[in-house]
């Protein structure tokens, strides 16, 4: 009988442990979330949007009917697009004019090519003129459905695969993109350091989002110094090749548009080029980070008589089979955003030296370097980080 008591006791003891903690981490959650939530408010509650002068407003639609079709098949030059004329009627179904019914004529050529059907979803472009009148025409397809259902289908995939994992992936990512939209974007375009806030930024999402994955432990903490280190190291190389090279936020393509912008809210253009290549650093570091961590613990957990020295060595070992592929997908995203010009350059027999000097593929190189210097470097310091962190732990 005392016995089970002293069993009834222990296992009350034991519940009540495990309540306190699950309650002190909801407690610091709801905390760290009021915070948040409290800062994205502050920051954007002021937020100074640039005028355009011209009266314009885009809203979606439907056709409703096709009145006429003069369009025929191009099988010359246009790889069998339709060009021609379209005689149409659409319903609006947003905006100030939302249920109004207007006949449009639809000029589709091989750059404008808007061939629609009966029952099409578009985007309008509405003109409206100092005397109240106003024109519409068709800006473009609505694709705002269809990006969505995409979107719903890879948080399914990633669910029905990854699980729990998966779940807390979405929620790390939903943080990062509300960071990125909410905070960084905003207070960049108030004129405050586009790098200061990067960094910033990517130190609050690295700790975040590995502490949703997996918790606080050996291995998230070792990974979260190591991506912080691998982008600020990426960011430090790019800096310096910037000012040997001569490159800057302003020689990128949307500078013209920017400067136009920054008349009135003094955006910060230099350092415009270096957040942009932090930021695309920042995946594939986390990535290569949580990996030769992970890898580490676990070799660890199989073989606990292993010292410290081993346990680096066997997370380079596993750090130089990832780097290789992590350092070629990151260039090949490069390579693959800025496909068409290459195509273009190549098409019109720009020589190498010529080439290689265009302020855009000089940024697009170092976007790449600089991406991979980060994943390189940063698999020493993850294996340094958790076999140093397993050893005093023993």
């Amino acid at each position: 009988m005392i016995n089970k008591l002293f069993s009834m006791d222990k296992s009350v003891n034991f519940s009540k442990n495990i309540l306190k903690k699950y309650a002190l981490r909801v407690i610091l959650a709801f905390i760290f979330l009021i915070i948040f939530a409290g800062a994205v408010w502050f920051i954007n509650k002021d937020n100074k949007r640039y005028q355009s002068s011209s009266a314009a407003s885009y809203v979606s639609g439907v056709v409703t009917d096709v009145i006429s079709d003069n369009t025929t098949v191009d099988n010359e030059g246009s790889e069998g697009l339709r060009l021609g004329e379209q005689q149409l009627k659409v319903e609006v179904t947003s905006g100030e004019h939302k249920g109004e019914m207007q006949q449009i004529t639809n000029n589709i050529s091989t750059l404008y090519n808007i061939y629609v059907q009966k029952g099409t979803r578009i985007m309008l472009l509405i003109s409206t003129q100092q005397n109240g009148s106003y024109n519409v025409s068709i800006y473009g397809y609505d694709r705002s459905l269809i990006l969505v259902a995409a979107i719903l289908l890879f948080i399914v995939t990633l669910v029905l695969v990854g699980g729990v994992k998966g779940l807390k992936s979405i929620l790390g990512l939903a943080f990062t993109l509300i960071c990125m939209m909410f905070i960084l974007v905003p207070m960049v375009s108030k004129g405050y350091s586009a790098i200061t806030i990067c960094v910033v930024i990517i130190i609050i999402t690295s700790i975040v989002c590995f502490i949703i994955l997996d918790g606080i432990n050996i291995k998230t903490v070792s990974a979260m110094i190591s991506t912080v280190a691998g982008v600020g190291i990426a960011g430090l190389f790019c800096f310096v090749v910037e000012k040997a090279a001569h490159l800057s936020g302003y020689n990128m393509q949307e500078a013209e548009n920017l400067i136009l912008i920054s008349v009135n809210n003094k955006i910060n253009i230099k350092g415009l080029l270096t957040a942009g290549i932090l930021l695309a650093s920042l995946g594939a570091v986390m990535d290569i980070a949580i990996s030769v961590s992970s890898s580490v613990c676990e070799i660890h957990s199989t073989n606990e008589s292993l010292n410290a020295r081993q346990l680096f060595r066997s997370g380079m070992n596993v750090g130089r089979d990832a780097m290789g592929t992590m350092a070629n997908t990151l260039i090949m995203v490069f390579v693959g955003s800025s496909f068409n010009m290459l195509l273009l350059i190549f098409s019109y027999g720009i020589p190498i030296f010529r080439l290689i000097n265009t302020d855009q593929i000089a940024i697009e190189i170092l976007q790449a370097i600089a991406g991979s210097i980060g994943i390189i470097l940063s698999v020493p310091i993850a294996a340094f980080c958790s076999s140093f962190f397993i050893s005093k732990a023993k």
